[in-house]
């Protein structure tokens, strides 16, 4: 009987403090959404959308709780909602929370984010307008992943770096302003609708199938710095003509995979050889090409061609040897063509 008492008595005492410790967050609701409510925080999170309203304007407050931040999949597959606006208490976004809104076509992401998941607005296929003003370093990977009606974003100036997949698929995006961006990782751009695109320098890799399978891509320019281009980075890009800067890696990268390249800022006439002057190595170099020693491509072949007829022969070797020679001759060797 004693035991029994004991064992009741150790039971009331567990249960009666259990009962007195106050929970520190509950599941709460009104018509428009679930919210995880943090008492401690005074905060609340959305949880899900119950509203089948197509144009939808977060409070910023739920009952006396500051609304904070949108959970994972909050949004997922809302097929009525066509824009949404977030009020400046969001301080997280987490992965998915807007993915497979089909019918959704703009969206601002507030600078009041400090966290933002992946894959926030992935498959969104009738997006038009993004509007990602959140002072994050990065954008998220699968950020806009399969947007295909994507045809405008706008980035906060302190993203430096554009996450795997960010954009790829996003077929309707022709340009877009990454003057700040240094680093762009694999597979960002694939099969997008880019016609030209520049990298900025102080970017010194171009990963795997980053620019690939991009068919309306026409021309990408390269800095001096990048120094690791992968083979696959412009795989199938069968428009694309590349900007390099003379003697880099990527005109290196260039000629190994047979693309065709220009030459930034030009070369001079009459610099065969790119060693940015004009001297007898020209020559030279000239008197081989004619005897089918050497191969003269691109921009080259035009300063060698120094009368312009369109055919390299010896009265273009003799026209650099008199010019070396002090001698007047009627072409501008030496000053830089386009």
């Amino acid at each position: 009987m004693k035991k029994k008492f004991l064992v009741f008595l150790l039971v009331f005492l567990l249960c009666s403090s259990i009962c007195i410790v106050p929970a520190s967050a509950m599941v709460m609701a009104d018509s428009n959404f679930t919210y995880e409510v943090s008492f401690s925080n005074n905060e609340a999170v959305i949880t899900k959308c119950l509203t089948n309203e197509s144009s939808i304007t977060v409070p910023s407050h739920f009952m006396d709780y500051k609304i904070t931040g949108i959970k994972s999949y909050a949004f997922e597959n809302n097929q009525n909602l066509t824009s949404i606006a977030l009020p400046m208490t969001i301080q997280s976004v987490d992965s998915y929370a807007f993915r497979n809104c089909k019918s959704l076509r703009y969206i601002t992401i507030p600078e009041s984010v400090t966290k933002l998941g992946e894959g926030v607005c992935s498959g969104c296929s009738s997006l038009e307008k993004a509007y990602v003003q959140t002072a994050l370093n990065k954008l998220p990977d699968f950020s806009f992943y399969g947007c295909e009606s994507l045809e405008y974003v706008q980035l906060n100036n302190k993203i430096s770096t554009i996450g795997k997949n960010a954009f790829s698929g996003c077929s309707s995006l022709q340009s877009i302003d990454l003057a700040q961006v240094t680093s762009i990782e694999r597979v960002a751009f694939y099969q997008s609708g880019l016609k030209s695109f520049d990298i900025i320098e102080g970017t010194t890799s171009v990963y795997d199938y980053t620019f690939a399978e991009c068919q309306n891509l026409e021309r990408v320019n390269i800095p001096q710095s990048v120094s690791i281009i992968d083979p696959t980075a412009f795989q199938n890009d069968s428009n694309l003509t590349l900007g390099v800067f003379l003697n880099s890696y990527a005109q290196q990268y260039a000629v190994d995979n047979q693309i065709p390249y220009v030459i930034i800022g030009g070369v001079k006439l009459g610099d065969v050889t790119g060693d940015d002057d004009v001297n007898v190595s020209d020559v030279t170099f000239v008197q081989r090409y004619i005897a089918e020693l050497e191969d003269l491509e691109n921009a080259f072949l035009d300063a060698a061609d120094i009368n312009g007829d369109g055919d390299v022969n010896i009265s273009d070797a003799t026209a650099i040897q008199m010019y070396l020679a002090e001698y007047e001759v009627p072409y501008p060797i030496g000053e830089v063509i386009a």
